[in-house]
């Protein structure tokens, strides 16, 4: 509801498949958002006044919603798949929804709806019950509910702690019980054109191809890879690299976020920290290797936000696209770190030394247009994500068909081959 004079209102759909809570914020809130403050902006410079908040008016609407308590995120193990993930949806990503799993009260995130179970999938079907955990796949759990139906659930913390790890973590942290639990296999990683897994399964990373162009989606919970997602996609692109039906690499990271670097909560939920972060700094700086080294053009576009390392991959890309809504926070100040993908390598080359300092030295978000300005990324392509994918399919086409882009290609793939480059990174790592 409005408390005062009304300068902008913009009314939105529902526009992409499952929103979160966050999501919608993220996405639909935020364009709509944008769209009244320039309003605003307008209307102010040209001297208008505000509408006064009168609720007599037909066109003046609001309504006062009900708080959700703790009952309205409470799950019941019998209810169906389907409305356990929307429940899940309505509290993602805080608090979280309220349930028991293996006799632990927790809160559960990242629900994913299966509907394509295969035979043996609906043998475990079968021989269990409602609330059981029936498998596994990539640390997210798999669990029977009620109407036969089946659910992923990819990140579980304990409702004692404030640590939110992936859901194999929370729930097995010894290694034996979880060898017993059932691996789920993974759909084929190239889908068709288009489609989204997240409307029938649990999948994080898949391809599109089209027109010798394959877009590789990293779909990660709230943009964190930890050890084993690095090490996943790391191999992912290695695939592409060999590949010579591709000559161009988009990648597209996930739809709410493109990248937010390391998992701070699997690290902090290891048995030891530091090990695990170690290993991980060391995963995504293979990761950030495999595109500075790649003899593809490599194009990241940031469909969601990107922070810290996040950043840092995108622009290890030969080209970094966004949309005009889209925010960049480069530091890793606010996490006493120095920061590692090859920073130190990928940021002054495209921003100078100077400027490189300023933003790793303070703990400022960078919008689009701020970025574009200082080189940090090359274009942005549209208004907001809405048509964000259209418009990259469209320019990686038009770039990969640019006669310009060949001695590009021919110049890239002669420096990768160069030994002063490479051990260049190696000093940057």
């Amino acid at each position: 509801m409005d408390v005062g004079p009304i300068w902008a209102t913009k009314t939105f759909f529902i526009k992409h498949e499952h929103p979160t809570k966050s999501s919608l914020y993220r996405i639909e809130c935020i364009n709509a958002a944008m769209v009244c403050i320039r309003e605003f902006v307008s209307k102010l410079q040209s001297g208008q006044q505000p509408r006064p908040l009168d609720y007599s008016k037909p066109d003046v609407k609001g309504r006062l919603r009900p708080r959700m308590l703790t009952d309205d995120r409470t799950v019941d193990r019998n209810l169906s798949a389907q409305e356990i993930a929307r429940i899940v949806r309505c509290c993602d990503s805080q608090p979280g929804a309220m349930g028991t799993i293996l006799n632990k009260l927790v809160h559960l995130y990242g629900a994913h709806v299966e509907k394509q179970p295969d035979a043996i999938l609906k043998a475990l079907v079968d021989e269990r019950h409602p609330g059981d955990v029936i498998g596994s796949r990539h640390n997210a759990i798999l669990v029977r509910c009620g109407d036969e139906t089946v659910l992923w659930i990819t990140h579980v913390r304990l409702a004692t702690s404030l640590i939110k790890p992936p859901a194999t973590m929370t729930l097995f942290p010894d290694v034996e019980p979880l060898g017993e639990l059932p691996h789920i296999a993974e759909p084929k990683v190239v889908i068709p054109f288009g489609q989204w897994p997240a409307a029938s399964t649990f999948q994080e990373i898949f391809l599109w191809q089209r027109a010798r162009i394959a877009y590789l989606w990293f779909d990660f919970y709230n943009g964190a890879m930890n050890t084993e997602q690095c090490q996943r996609l790391t191999q992912t692109i290695t695939e592409i690299e060999k590949d010579e039906s591709t000559d161009v690499m988009v990648l597209m990271g996930g739809r709410d976020f493109f990248s937010n670097g390391i998992h701070l909560n699997t690290i902090e939920a290891a048995d030891d920290p530091a090990e695990e972060s170690w290993r991980n700094i060391n995963a995504i700086d293979d990761v950030v290797k495999c595109i500075l080294t790649s003899t593809k053009l490599t194009i990241a576009a940031l469909v969601g936000n990107a922070g810290a390392g996040g950043v840092m991959t995108a622009i290890a890309a030969d080209l970094t696209w966004t949309h005009a809504n889209a925010v960049l926070h480069p530091s890793y100040k606010a996490m006493d770190l120095f920061g590692f993908e090859y920073w130190t390598h990928s940021l002054p080359k495209r921003v100078g030394s100077e400027v490189a300092h300023q933003l790793t030295s303070n703990t400022e978000p960078v919008s689009a247009r701020h970025a574009l300005s200082l080189g940090l990324i090359d274009a942005i392509l549209c208004e907001n994500r809405l048509r964000f994918v259209e418009h990259v399919a469209k320019r990686a086409e038009e770039t990969a068909q640019d006669p310009a882009t060949l001695p590009l290609m021919e110049d890239k793939k002669s420096r990768c081959r160069c030994p002063q480059f490479i051990a260049t990174l190696e000093s940057c790592r």
